[in-house]
C-alpha cells in the first residue's frame, strides 16, 4: 500500500482555521479517534480517471468498516447532469441526486467517503463552501445512514485533505492508502 497522507502528527495550527474550530469542539466532548481509508487499486484507477476530467469533480465510494478502517468496495461517480445548474459557485447535487447516492450506499450496507477535486487548488484543503457544505449535509447522511461513519476528501495534484464523521466527533483521518500499488 502507498498512502497518499500520513498521519498528522503536530496538526494543531497547521489545519484550516474552520477545521480547527470543528477539530477542537469535537475533542472537547470527546475523543477523536483515528480511521484508515483504502481504495484498492480497481477502485482507484477507476476514481482517478473520473477526477482528473476537467473542472471540479465529485464521486462517492461505499465503504465496508473494519475495525478503525473503511474499505472502498464502489464508486459512484458524479455526472454534471447529477449536479444543481443553477449553484455555479461549487458542486452541489440535485435533491434527486441526494436520493440516489444514500439509496446507493443503503443497498449496499456501506458507508459513503465523498471525494471531490480541486484542479486549480495546491495543497488539498477544505474550502469553507465545502465546510458549509459538508455541515449541511452529513448530519442527513448520518441520519439516513445510521451507525455508519461518513468521510470526505479532498484531492489536488498529488495531495489530499480528509475528515471523517464516525460517531464520536469529527476527525482527520491518520492515512489514506491506495492498495496493490507499489
Amino acid at each position: 500500500c502507498r498512502p497518499l497522507a500520513a498521519r498528522c502528527d503536530g496538526g494543531i495550527g497547521h489545519e484550516h482555521p474552520a477545521i480547527r474550530a470543528v477539530i477542537h469542539q469535537a475533542a472537547s466532548g470527546g475523543r477523536i479517534s483515528l480511521m484508515r481509508i483504502i481504495i484498492p487499486t480497481p477502485v482507484d484507477q477507476r476514481l482517478e480517471r473520473h477526477l482528473l476530467q476537467v473542472g471540479e469533480r465529485l464521486a462517492f465510494l461505499a465503504a465496508q468498516l473494519d475495525g478503525e478502517a473503511m474499505s472502498a468496495v464502489g464508486l459512484l461517480p458524479i455526472g454534471e447532469d447529477l449536479l444543481d445548474a443553477a449553484d455555479l459557485s461549487h458542486l452541489a447535487l440535485t435533491d434527486e441526486c441526494r436520493a440516489m447516492v444514500i439509496r446507493w450506499a443503503h443497498e449496499r450496507s456501506a458507508a459513503l467517503v465523498e471525494v471531490h477535486s480541486h484542479p486549480s487548488w495546491w495543497p488539498a484543503s477544505m474550502s469553507i463552501i465545502d465546510i458549509d457544505g459538508l455541515a449541511e449535509w452529513v448530519p442527513h447522511v448520518r441520519w439516513r445512514l445510521p451507525g455508519r461513519p461518513y468521510a470526505a476528501i479532498v484531492v489536488a495534484g498529488a495531495t489530499l485533505d480528509a475528515l471523517v464523521w464516525d460517531g464520536t466527533g469529527v476527525s482527520a483521518p491518520y492515512n489514506v492508502e491506495r492498495s496493490g500499488i507499489a
